[in-house]
């Protein structure tokens, strides 16, 4: 059985079990214990995996010497991407207006953050020590990707000195392969959990359905950057179906939703980019590294969508001089949190600080949208990075080879 379609039936199962089965807190405390302790095993396995995976990447840069010149291009479409994910999501934002005529409030003038703080807050990306570029910690990432860089061009230039670690390298990372593989089977069972909690907090939160209109504004951003776009692409730019790429992402896509997480779902992109797409594993590895560093899709997207969402709510004009250095905060604030779980919600808290003044019952009514969003978020943000991944292997490297439906994961 497949990957995509074991954690579809678990989440579905999970997510009706949890709108039948009465609510008991020992239980929901249990269920989100155990989907914890997966989310976070799976995180602790990412950074050394990706470490000595990029390392192997860069100590072969003779034969990859085409692929490291395309990763300007590939940044580039990134950029492009995320500008075009910010143009929707202001756009459908104000035309919607997800949060127009809710009373949950008062309406009162939100507290900014000043933006000097958030440039300061940037600092937290460096590492205290060597070792939080192999620890669980997700917020190190960029570090842990430059200094596998400089290891892996140093062994490059080594040459015979530098084939003991090399090998070391490659062992290392087919020993993080399997592991990985095994992680993301058990996950795909672990997804039952999810789909309860999911459910059962959606059942004891007061007002759910304020949070309706801004997940349908976050549903129709996702169609057009994640569907109609890449189908339009695909079919047009390089002639091929889309209905076989996206039967061939799948599975990621899913587990990204379910994780919440890109950083969480980096093996389960790789996975796929490698089995399903065909793509090479130096070509995957380095391109999705970058994209879960760099990729700002579902953050944008998300983060925007909610910031005029409280902003609609509370009856608050901002010109677009005001609102321009928030958004932008936004975006750097991504960087701080390196693109791990719940970057949408320190976010609004962060622009708009306004969680004393909101209502137990409202309270419980944004977790459970950021708990909905969260999860969108990292759906879009690992879709558009299979995608761009996808196009550059297609386009310049012509390297895809999509594996028979018998033979994906």
């Amino acid at each position: 059985m497949k990957i995509y379609t074991k954690v579809a039936i678990f989440i579905i199962l999970g997510f009706f079990l949890g709108l039948i089965v009465p609510y008991v807190p020992v239980l929901h405390s249990i269920f989100n214990l155990i989907e914890q302790v997966f989310i976070k095993l799976l995180t602790f396995l990412v950074k050394p995996y990706m470490f000595f995976m990029l390392i192997v990447t860069f100590a072969t840069l003779k034969d990859n010497f085409k692929i490291n010149t395309i990763m300007p291009r590939y940044l580039l479409f990134t950029l492009i991407s995320a500008l075009f994910a910010l143009i929707q999501a202001v756009g459908l934002s104000l035309l919607i207006k997800p949060g127009y005529q809710i009373d949950l409030f008062e309406a009162k003038t939100p507290s900014l953050i000043e933006f000097n703080n958030i440039l300061d807050s940037i600092l937290t990306m460096i590492p205290r020590n060597f070792s939080d570029v192999f620890s669980g910690n997700p917020y190190h990432l960029i570090p842990t990707f430059f200094i596998a860089m400089l290891l892996g061009i140093t062994i490059f230039y080594a040459v015979k000195r530098g084939d003991v670690f090399l090998n070391f390298s490659k062992s290392m990372e087919e020993i993080f392969d399997h592991i990985n593989l095994y992680a993301i089977e058990i996950f795909s069972f672990a997804t039952l959990f999810i789909g309860y909690n999911l459910a059962t907090t959606i059942k004891t939160t007061s007002n759910f359905i304020f949070v309706i209109k801004p997940f349908i504004v976050m549903l129709f951003c996702t169609l057009i950057q994640i569907f109609f776009i890449p189908s339009l692409l695909i079919f047009f730019w390089l002639k091929k179906n889309p209905a076989a790429y996206f039967k061939s992402v799948l599975g990621a896509q899913l587990t990204g939703f379910a994780t919440g997480s890109v950083v969480t779902n980096f093996p389960s992109m790789i996975f796929h980019n490698e089995k399903n797409l065909g793509i090479p594993r130096h070509i995957s590895s380095l391109y999705v590294s970058l994209g879960t560093i760099f990729n700002l899709d579902g953050i944008l997207i998300t983060s925007i969508v909610g910031f005029f969402y409280i902003l609609q709510i509370q009856q608050i004009s901002l010109t677009f001089f005001e609102i321009l250095p928030l958004l932008l905060g936004m975006v750097l604030l991504f960087f701080v949190k390196d693109g791990f779980s719940y970057p949408e919600l320190s976010a609004l808290v962060l622009f708009l600080t306004i969680s004393e003044t909101l209502p137990i019952d409202s309270r419980a009514l944004f977790a459970v949208g950021m708990f909905l969003f969260t999860k969108l978020s990292s759906f879009i943000t690992s879709s558009s990075i299979l995608f761009l991944n996808y196009v550059i292997s297609e386009k310049y490297l012509k390297c895809v080879s999509i594996q028979p439906n018998k033979e994906q994961i």
